[in-house]
C-alpha cells in the first residue's frame, strides 16, 4: 500500500534538479514535504536560511536523526548544488566532542572548510537507502555542484546501485565532478570500477588522477598495478605519493622494481611512502636500495625506511641501522625506529648498537626505551650488563623495559640488579612489577630475599607478581603451580610510523 508520506515524497524527486539548479536554498516548499516531527521541521525550516552558516549546519544536524527522516530527503538533494565556502558547521564539531577526545584537542584542531550542499551529501549519507536513487538521479543535475556533492553522498551510502554511474561520472566535463566520483568509487570498493579508474590515472587534472590512484588502493585489485607503477613517473608529487600508497595496499610484487626505483625520486614525501610500500610488500630485493637510503637527507623518509628494514627482518640490515644508532642519525625518531628494527631481525651484531644507546646514553628516553626492547627480542646475553644499567635509567619506561628484556633474557647474572629493583625500592610501580616477573623468568633461589620483599610492596600488582615468581622458584625445589601462566608482556613492542595515506 502507498502512504500518504510516499505519495508526497515521488512526485518531489521531478523537482530537485530544477531545485538544485539554484545553488542556494531549496526551491521546494516545506510544506511539501509531508508530516514532520518539531525537531525535524524545526532543522529543515533552517535549510531556508539567507545565512549559509545556517544552511550548512540545518544539514548535518538532519543527518543525525534516525528515524522519521525520509521526507526531508529532497530537500537535502535540492541543497547539494549549494557551494558556498563555509568555516566547518557547530553540528560537526559536536559530533567530534561526543566520541573520547579531549577539548584540546578539539580546540587544536584545524578545521576544514566546508558548504551547505556538502553538509546535504553527508546527511543523505547517513540517512541511507531512502536517499539513493534521489542522489542517482542528480548526478545528472545541470549544476556542477550538484554532481559534485551527489557523488560525495554515494560514495557514503554503500550501495552497489551506484558503481556503473559513478564510473560514468569520471568523465564529467567538470574536474571537480571526476575527483569526486573516483573517491566515492575508492569508498565503495566495488570491483566493477578498476577499469575506468585505471583510465582515470591519465586524466588532464592532478586531482582527479590522484584520486584515482587512492581509488584503485582502496579497491586492491592486482590489474591496477602496472597502471600504479606506471603513474610513479607522474608529473604531479602528490600523484606519485598516492601511487606508491595504492601499491603498497595492493601487495603485489610486481611493484618492487618501480618501487625501488622510485625512492630516488626528488620529493621526500614521496620517498617516505614508497619506504612504506616497500615494508608493506616484504620482499628482500627492496633491502640493498633500503639500507642505502638510510643517509636520506630527510628525517621522515630515513624512520620510514628504518620501519621498513624492520618489516622485512633480512639480516644484511644489521650493519646499517647500527650506524643509525652509533653515528647517531640527527633525529631521534629515525634512531628509535632503527632500535626497534634491530630488535625485529634477531640478530645479535645489532646488540653492540643497542648497548650503545643504553650506555652512553641517548639522549631521547624512547630511543633508550626501544634500545631496551631489541635485546630482548634478539635473546641474546651479550646485551646483558647494558640492560642491568639501564635498571638505573632516569626514565621509568626504560628501566621497565629493560627488566622485561632481561627477563627474557633469564640469565643469572640480572639477578642482583633486579632484586636491587625490589630492595630499593624502584619508584615506578610499573618497574617492580616487570622486576617481579623476570625474576620469576630466571627461576633461580638468588631471587629469594628479593622477591620476598615484593611480599611487602605498596602496590597490590606488584605483590600479586611477586607471589607467582616465588611459585616460579620454589618450582626449581618442587614448589606450587604457576599461579599466573602469562604476565605482563612487552610493554613497547612496536613502534611504527606507517603513514596514512596522503589525502585523495
Amino acid at each position: 500500500m502507498v502512504t500518504s508520506r510516499s505519495k508526497t515524497f515521488v512526485p518531489l524527486l521531478a523537482a530537485v534538479a530544477v531545485a538544485s539548479a539554484a545553488g542556494a536554498q531549496p526551491a521546494i516548499p516545506l510544506d511539501a514535504v509531508g508530516t514532520l516531527s518539531s525537531d525535524l521541521r524545526a532543522h529543515a525550516t533552517e535549510l531556508y536560511a539567507a545565512d549559509a552558516v545556517t544552511r550548512a549546519d540545518a544539514a548535518c544536524e538532519l543527518g543525525r536523526f534516525d528515524d522519521g527522516v525520509e521526507p526531508v530527503v529532497p530537500l537535502l538533494v535540492a541543497l547539494l548544488g549549494d557551494t558556498t565556502d563555509t568555516p566547518t558547521v557547530e553540528c560537526r564539531i559536536r559530533q567530534f566532542a561526543g566520541r573520547s577526545v579531549s577539548i584540546d584537542w578539539l580546540d587544536d584542531r584545524e578545521w576544514p572548510p566546508t558548504s551547505p550542499g556538502q553538509e546535504a551529501a553527508r546527511a543523505l549519507g547517513r540517512i541511507g537507502g531512502p536517499a539513493v536513487q534521489p542522489t542517482l538521479d542528480a548526478l545528472d543535475g545541470a549544476a556542477w555542484g550538484v554532481r559534485m556533492n551527489a557523488a560525495r553522498a554515494l560514495g557514503q551510502l554503500d550501495d552497489g546501485r551506484a558503481v556503473e554511474p559513478l564510473v560514468g561520472t569520471l568523465n564529467d566535463r567538470d574536474a571537480r565532478v571526476r575527483a569526486q566520483a573516483a573517491g566515492a568509487l575508492g569508498r565503495l570498493g566495488d570491483s566493477r570500477a578498476v577499469e575506468g579508474l585505471i583510465e582515470a590515472l591519465d586524466d588532464d587534472v592532478v586531482e582527479v588522477r590522484r584520486g584515482a590512484a587512492w581509488a584503485l588502493g582502496r579497491l586492491d585489485d592486482s590489474r591496477a598495478v602496472t597502471p600504479l607503477v606506471g603513474s610513479l613517473d607522474d608529473d604531479d608529487a602528490s600523484v606519485r605519493e598516492q601511487a606508491a600508497w595504492a601499491l603498497g595496499r595492493i601487495d603485489d610484487a610486481r611493484a618492487v622494481p618501480g618501487l625501488i626505483d622510485a625512492l630516488a625520486d626528488v620529493a621526500a614525501n614521496v620517498r617516505e611512502q614508497i619506504a612504506w610500500a616497500l615494508g608493506r610488500l616484504e620482499d628482500v630485493r627492496a633491502v640493498p636500495a633500503l639500507i642505502d637510503a638510510l643517509t636520506d637527507a630527510a628525517a621522515n623518509v630515513r624512520e620510514q625506511i628504518a620501519w621498513a628494514l624492520g618489516r622485512l627482518e633480512d639480516r644484511r640490515a644489521a650493519a646499517g641501522l647500527g650506524l643509525v644508532l652509533t653515528r647517531p642519525d640527527s633525529d631521534g625518531d629515525v634512531r628509535e625506529q632503527a632500535a626497534w628494527a634491530l630488535g625485529r631481525l634477531e640478530d645479535r651484531d645489532g646488540i653492540p648498537a643497542l648497548a650503545a644507546a643504553l650506555s652512553r646514553p641517548d639522549p631521547d628516553a624512547n630511543v633508550r626505551e626501544q634500545a631496551a626492547w631489541a635485546p630482548g627480542r634478539i635473546g641474546h646475553a651479550e646485551g646483558l650488563p647494558a640492560l642491568v644499567a639501564a635498571l638505573g635509567d632516569t626514565d621509568g619506561d626504560v628501566r621497565e623495559q629493560a627488566a622485561w628484556a632481561l627477563g627474557r633474557l633469564e640469565h643469572a647474572d640480572a639477578i642482583a640488579g633486579l632484586v636491587s629493583v625490589l630492595e630499593t625500592p624502584d619508584p615506578d610501580a610499573d618497574v617492580r612489577e616487570q622486576a617481579a616477573w623476570a625474576l620469576g623468568r630466571i627461576e633461580s633461589r638468588a631471587a629469594t630475599a628479593g622477591l620476598i620483599a615484593g611480599l611487602r610492596d605498596t602496590d597490590a600488582e606488584v605483590r600479586e607478581m611477586a607471589i607467582w615468581a616465588l611459585a616460579r622458584v620454589g618450582r626449581t625445589g618442587g614448589g606450587g603451580p604457576n599461579p599466573n601462566p602469562n604476565p605482563n608482556p612487552n610493554p613497547n613492542p612496536n613502534p611504527n610510523p606507517n603513514p596514512r595515506p596522503p589525502g585523495a
